[in-house]
C-alpha cells in the first residue's frame, strides 16, 4: 500500500507493508507541526491513519472488527499485518494545509466511507468499547475540530492557531 503525504510545495510517498511503516508515516506528518502541537496530534494522526487502513482499504466493518478482536489482540494484529503486504495497489492520501488561522489535515482512503454522524449519534463508541476509540482520541485529544467529508472516507482534523 502507498501513503502519499502532500504538504506545502512538496510530496512524499511511503510504501506501507508493516506497522513500523505506519509509525514512520505518523512521525513524518507529526513533524510538519510546530513542536508545541506535535505531542497533541501524534495519537490522532495514528488513529485516523489506522482507521483509513482498516476500514477504507481493508473494508473491515464494525461487526467484523468486533469478531476479529474477540479472537485476541495478537490474532487481530497478525490479520492486519498480513493484509498490509497483500494490498500493494491501495492508496491513502494525507494532505497538510497551513494558513495563518489553522492547520488542516485530511486523510483520505479509497473506501466506500461510512455514516460517521449516525455512528456517533448511536453511541456505539463508548469508553468501554474495545474499538472505535480512535475517533474519540482524534476528536477530543488531538484536534480542535474534527469531521469527515459527506462520503465518510476522508477525515479532517483542524488545529486552530492561537
Amino acid at each position: 500500500m502507498k501513503v502519499i503525504v502532500n504538504y506545502p510545495e512538496n510530496k512524499k510517498t511511503f510504501n506501507v507493508n508493516s506497522k513500523e511503516n505506519i509509525k514512520e508515516v505518523c512521525w513524518f506528518v507529526t513533524g510538519l507541526y510546530s513542536p508545541k502541537d506535535q505531542v497533541k496530534v501524534y495519537d490522532g494522526i495514528q488513529e485516523l491513519l489506522i482507521n483509513a487502513v482498516e476500514h477504507g482499504t481493508f473494508k473491515i466493518g464494525y461487526d467484523k472488527k468486533t469478531e476479529l478482536k474477540s479472537q485476541g489482540f495478537s490474532f487481530y494484529d497478525k490479520y492486519i499485518i498480513d493484509r498490509l503486504v497483500e494490498y500493494t495497489k491501495s492508496l491513502i492520501s494525507i494532505d497538510y494545509e497551513e494558513t495563518e488561522e489553522e492547520i488542516k489535515l485530511t486523510i483520505t482512503d479509497q473506501g466506500d466511507g461510512f455514516d460517521w454522524k449516525s455512528q456517533m449519534k448511536n453511541n456505539r463508541i463508548t469508553e468501554k468499547s474495545n474499538h472505535g476509540l480512535g475517533l474519540v482520541v482524534a476528536k477530543q485529544g488531538s484536534f480542535d475540530k474534527m469531521y469527515y467529508n459527506n462520503k465518510g472516507n476522508a477525515a479532517i482534523g483542524i488545529i486552530v492557531k492561537s
